[in-house]
């Protein structure tokens, strides 16, 4: 994973494949809750599946940054992975952009998100004993 830390406290990263992929997204997690002023970009390039744990961790990463009134953005996303998105109901859930270049001109409000709400904060519930 590479990680870029652009001006306007953007978090830039390129994620690896499996099974560093669960680590990294961990690690940008961590990032964040140490310091919850950055909007974050992942560049999901060399993404070839999502897990459930990954999915879990973006799910953390988007709900923590919601708190901050920041935003998380995928880019790069492949066409099979859009897909397993949208089976699993996340598919509005996350912002997503065709490539770096749209993720950051979005940031920088040269691009209005495609949606037409405020980012979702998913909140998961226990099931009663």
């Amino acid at each position: 994973m590479s990680i870029e830390y652009l001006p306007d406290n953007v978090l830039f990263a390129v994620l690896s494949k499996e099974p560093q992929l669960r680590q990294e997204l961990e690690t940008i997690n961590e990032t964040i809750s140490s310091n919850g002023d950055y909007d974050v970009v992942i560049d999901c390039t060399r993404v070839e599946v999502l897990t459930s744990s990954s999915i879990c961790n973006l799910v953390i990463l988007h709900n923590m940054l919601c708190k901050h009134g920041r935003e998380l953005i995928l880019c790069n996303v492949a066409l099979p992975t859009r897909g397993l998105l949208n089976v699993v109901g996340l598919d509005g859930f996350f912002s997503l952009a065709e490539d770096r270049f749209t993720a950051l001109a979005r940031l920088q409000g040269e691009i209005r998100n495609t949606k037409s709400e405020a980012p979702k904060k998913l909140e998961t519930q226990m099931p009663n004993d």
